[in-house]
């Protein structure tokens, strides 16, 4: 059940479909801007999305794969932010971090 996902399975989901952050820094050397870095991001995140609803029905075939795909673009959004603002990039305790933020859990203080 959704219920029993723990935060620890999630974090472990997230970094094992997140990549590696180095390709993510090469890759956010094309872009000028945040902005352009994010939209970018964005667009491949719902294009995937749209693809895995294109065929009625067959959305629920491709749910696992199009969740994976968004856990990645998560990951390699923050991680290309990241290096854009030319911080230490800590792959799998950024995202703990990121993770904690977004979802209100984590205030910022340790």
């Amino acid at each position: 059940m959704a219920a029993d996902i723990t935060a620890e399975m999630f974090l472990k989901a997230f970094n094992s479909v997140g990549g590696d952050s180095s390709a993510a820094a090469r890759a956010v050397t094309n872009y000028k801007t945040l902005s352009g870095w994010r939209a970018s991001q964005i667009a491949q995140a719902a294009a995937a999305g749209a693809a895995a609803m294109a065929i009625p029905v067959a959305h629920i075939a491709t749910l696992a794969a199009d969740f994976a795909v968004l856990l990645r673009k998560m990951a390699v959004c923050a991680w290309g932010i990241g290096h854009k603002l030319c911080a230490v990039v800590e792959a799998e305790e950024d995202l703990a971090i990121i993770l904690g933020l977004w979802s209100g859990r984590w205030n910022g203080t340790p």
